[in-house]
């Protein structure tokens, strides 16, 4: 049974920030879940059951963490590794034996892994006392 569309001003409801809802011009009249006497924030699925937004949006957050995992599985398989384990192994195996091909200039002069350690602070005593270690000629700093 086909329903009157509302005016296209009418306020259909409110988003969460505050923000008004306004029907969608050209929207189907047969449309059932479209109906004004129903609250926007449940919507009846195909098997009845009522699915408000919070629960929308962590079934769609499981969903989407399932497809990351079952990407990386197929990527993993694709290579030729049972697991995704014996894949990092794999990985690991080779750098090392790239790291024992190298000299030890060549291990010298790689960048290091780790952050450098940071700088203390330069205070004006410290900075007064780098120049004199550098010959510099520089008055006592005052307190």
């Amino acid at each position: 049974m086909a329903r009157p569309l509302p005016d296209p001003h009418t306020l259909i409801g409110r988003r969460r920030d505050g923000r008004p809802i306004f029907p969608i011009l050209g929207a189907d009249p047969t449309d059932p879940l479209g109906d004004p006497e129903q609250p926007p924030s449940a919507s009846p699925t195909a098997s009845g059951t009522v699915v408000d937004q919070e629960l929308l949006s962590k079934l769609l957050a499981r969903e989407k963490e399932q497809d990351g995992r079952s990407a990386v599985r197929k990527l993993v398989e694709q290579l030729g590794f049972g697991k995704s384990e014996d894949l990092a192994a794999f990985v690991k195996a080779q750098q090392d034996a790239q790291d024992a091909q190298l000299t030890k200039v060549q291990r010298r002069r790689r960048p290091p892994t780790t952050p450098p350690l940071p700088l203390p602070p330069v205070t004006p005593r410290t900075l007064h006392y780098r120049l004199l270690l550098w010959g510099g000629h520089h008055e006592e700093p005052e307190d």
